[in-house]
């Protein structure tokens, strides 16, 4: 395979992760918008704080800093190294470990 399809694999496999993250971002958005229209009340704001502290902690410090991105990481240097027409295919997914991948990682 050559280094020019396996480049052009691994921009697919960033831009689409990218992408679709930035979607989830504006959907959200849109959505925590909608909850300032309404107003919030003391305890709301009480549970909202404690809520973006405890997520910001779980999902994103834990969860996307220490598991999701060097694993993307290294799938996505493992696809540049190693390309394969359905890897390079399906890049975004096989970077986010949909496929290729142990049954626990899965999970």
């Amino acid at each position: 395979m050559c280094r020019a399809a396996a480049l052009l694999g691994a921009a697919w496999g960033f831009l689409g992760m990218a992408a679709l993250l930035w979607f989830a971002i504006w959907r959200l958005t849109v959505l925590a918008c909608e909850g300032y229209q309404i107003g919030y009340e003391g305890r709301h704001w009480v549970l909202l704080i404690i809520n973006t502290l405890f997520m910001a902690y779980s999902e994103g410090y834990r969860g996307f800093q220490q598991a999701f991105s060097p694993r993307f990481a290294a799938r996505l240097r493992y696809l540049l190294r190693h390309p394969k027409p359905t890897h390079l295919l399906l890049a975004p997914l096989f970077c986010a470990g949909f496929f290729f991948t142990t049954r626990r990682r899965k999970l």
